[in-house]
Parts: structure tokens; sequence; C-alpha cells
């Protein structure tokens, strides 16, 4: 935890006013925005990242020195949202070790709490992503994306392909002004 804070405290000084710099004028009103809806929902959505066990703890750590997020809900983020997310991993290793010494499991008991819990594992990181999805979309930053994305998965079409053919569209309008 201490590493993370000092890593917060020198990607605060230095490197994000460099990297807002670099995202120049197209993604900086997007990153605003998102760095708003993290300020503004204090540590859930930063929790709900360090929840979710396939997210890489030092990209984590590093973007959430992005944002504006305050340095207490940094902390204790960065201390108590790894302890559930490495569950699935310290599960998974005992299980290992118990199916490599006996494989079929020959115990019901030990098969069918195997079950429940690889079943958990993969509900809890679903329900993770639906939570912060929502969290996200209540700030108009889900994966709703923009109008032309919407219009074309409603019509069966590809989204790029859409955008391709509104450009053109455009194109061909202004040629014939």
């Amino acid at each position: 935890v201490l590493g993370a804070y000092v890593g917060l405290l020198l990607t605060r000084s230095y490197a994000r006013p460099c990297f807002i710099r670099c995202l120049g004028p197209k993604y900086e009103p997007r990153w605003r925005a998102l760095d708003k809806a993290i300020a503004a929902d204090g540590p859930m959505l930063a929790l709900l990242l360090r929840l979710t066990p396939v997210a890489p703890t030092v990209i984590t750590n590093i973007l959430l020195s992005l944002t504006s997020l305050t340095h207490a809900h940094y902390i204790w983020t960065t201390a108590v949202g790894p302890i559930p997310s490495n569950l699935p991993y310290a599960y998974a290793a005992e299980l290992g070790a118990s199916l490599a010494h006996e494989f079929p499991p020959k115990d019901p008991v030990m098969l069918t709490v195997s079950i429940i819990g690889l079943v958990a594992s993969v509900l809890m990181a679903i329900t993770v992503a639906r939570i912060a999805n929502q969290a996200l979309s209540k700030h108009g930053l889900g994966n709703s994306g923009d109008s032309s994305t919407r219009a074309a998965t409603a019509a069966g079409t590809d989204p790029p392909m859409a955008r391709v053919g509104s450009d053109l569209g455009r194109a061909s309008e202004l040629e014939m002004a």
C-alpha cells in the first residue's frame, strides 16, 4: 500500500499533466467525464476495479493515480480491494493442489464445494462488471456508444461500417451543395 501511495504521488505530480496534454482535444473531454465520474462516486468505481480479479494491479494503480480520486479513497481501496479479488486465485490453487493428489475427487462434498466455488467466482465477476457498467452509464460513459453505433447495432449492421456510411453520406451532401 505504501508503494502504491508513493506511485500515486509521483503520478499525480509528474505524469498526469503530461498524460492530459497527450490526450489531445479529441479524447480529453471523455477523460474529464470519466475522471468526474470516478471522483463523484468516490471509492465505489475504484473498489470495483480492484475487485476484478483479471485487472493488473500496477496498471490499475497508475490509471487510478491519473484520476481525481482522493488520497484517502485511493489508499483504502488499495488496501481492501485486492483481498476479495485474490480469493478466486487462492481457491484455484487449493483446488489444484487437492486435485493433483486425488483426481477425480472421491469425496462428494469436495466436488460439490468445488463446483459451487467455481460458479460463485464467475457470478461475482459478472456482477462486478454489471455494477461498474451501471455506474459508468449513470455518467454517460457506459458501453452505450455513440448514436451511430446504437443505430447500427439496432439495424443489425457493423457499427464501424455504419460510421463509414454516414461519413460518405455527409461527403456526398457536401459535394451536392
